[in-house]
């Protein structure tokens, strides 16, 4: 059977094109960045020409978009899954048909290391599949066991398209969204096997395998956050955060995401583990739509992750925990900082009518504010930046 694409219709066409939409279309997820970043590009996005340009690669001088086929699958031996690229494109180099696979990230890693997919005792599916990626790429079972396999059957892919179109060259392209690079090592250790030297914003190579010319490429998009009309140092804060109301059902239970978050960790994600206020946090945080990647991240990075989810998320989603950040920041940059004229409001304006549940807000919002470095101690804003952007949403 013959393989039929239709012309996109702008990013949410490739919404349709995913395994799981409701989870993976989300703004701040690969999926949707990477849609966004090439579709209003209509060809190649501008930190890709600047990375071709600088990297000096002669191919790379004059390179011009044919065409882009959003989560293309390519067969592969060894069972019926197929490596399903985020995005294809055939382009054309001066005279020569160039493939090129785009791999975008944030936060999503590389998948489990050859090793951990492998298991003890392999399938002989995966014992083919593995067999059919090493000979395609070149390399040796033992040199690859630390390697994420998600990386060699995304480059494995850009061979067999420039096979199957008689291209001489293929490209591997990592196109990354994330404030902290996260998988670059990953993506470094993998080149690396080809005796290239990686760098961030470049594209090296080539090596010759099987016959192409093969290239290895890794991009960061610098994101630019919208904040019009914000004063240098602070801002007016309004008393509802995008239609949720910060006077209701902000109430905690006693906790903090950093104990959770610790917790969470330690317990390899077994939520049957966490406690009953530990489990109201990670609901409050809506953590379970992070999870994997907090849980593989360094304590700084669970703080960057968690704190993109927050800026990207629907306040209506959040519970108390995360809300009470908030409230704190309206009561400190208003009213005047501290616990004393928090407690006052909360109680002055029909929040609550006891001192425990007054004490409580401020200890959750204050505490969580400061570990995620939005708030100081004496609950007034220390990140104008950050505040300002959820208060104005994410940019669509």
């Amino acid at each position: 059977m013959g393989k039929y694409f239709l012309p996109s219709s702008g990013k949410k066409s490739w919404k349709s094109l995913l395994t799981n939409p409701k989870k993976q279309w989300k703004s701040g997820y690969s999926a949707k960045e990477l849609a966004k970043c090439w579709e209003e590009a209509e060809g190649f996005p501008t930190s890709v020409v600047t990375t071709f340009e600088e990297s000096q690669i002669t191919l790379l001088k004059d390179v011009e978009f044919l065409f882009g086929f959003p989560e293309y699958k390519v067969s592969l031996l060894g069972g019926s899954a197929t490596s399903q690229n985020d995005l294809y494109v055939l382009a054309k180099a001066g005279k020569e048909l160039l493939t090129i696979m785009v791999e975008g990230k944030v936060t999503e890693s590389f998948g489990a290391t050859i090793e951990t997919w492998k298991e003890k005792n392999p399938t002989s599916g995966k014992i083919e599949r593995l067999f059919y990626l090493l000979d395609t790429l070149n390399l040796k079972e033992d040199s690859v066991l630390e390697i994420r396999y998600q990386l060699l059957h995304r480059a494995a892919s850009a061979l067999i398209e420039a096979h199957r179109v008689q291209a001489n060259h293929a490209l591997i392209l990592v196109h990354s969204f994330s404030e902290t690079g996260k998988g670059y090592e990953d993506y470094a250790d993998f080149v690396k096997l080809f005796d290239l030297t990686p760098k961030e914003d470049k594209v090296v190579g080539p090596i010759s395998l099987n016959g192409v010319n093969v290239y290895f490429g890794w991009i960061n998009e610098v994101k630019e956050v919208e904040v019009s009309h914000i004063d240098e140092n602070k801002i007016l804060l309004p008393n509802t955060l995008r239609g949720r109301s910060i006077h209701e059902n902000v109430i905690p239970t006693v906790g903090n995401i950093k104990n959770m978050i610790k917790k969470l960790t330690e317990v390899n994600g077994d939520l049957s583990q966490l406690k009953s206020w530990e489990k109201r946090s990670f609901r409050a945080y809506q953590i379970d739509d992070i999870k994997s990647q907090v849980m593989e991240a360094s304590q700084s990075d669970q703080i960057k992750l968690i704190r993109n989810h927050i800026l990207n998320g629907d306040p209506a989603d959040f519970g108390a925990s995360c809300i009470d950040i908030y409230l704190v920041a309206f009561v400190a940059e208003n009213y005047g900082a501290g616990k004393e004229t928090f407690i006052d409001y909360v109680m002055t304006n029909g929040i609550t009518d006891k001192a425990n549940s007054a004490q409580a807000i401020w200890q959750v919002g204050k505490g969580d504010g400061v570990f995620l470095n939005i708030l100081h101690k004496d609950g007034s804003v220390k990140d104008w930046s950050f505040i300002a952007s959820w208060i104005k949403g994410p940019i669509e």
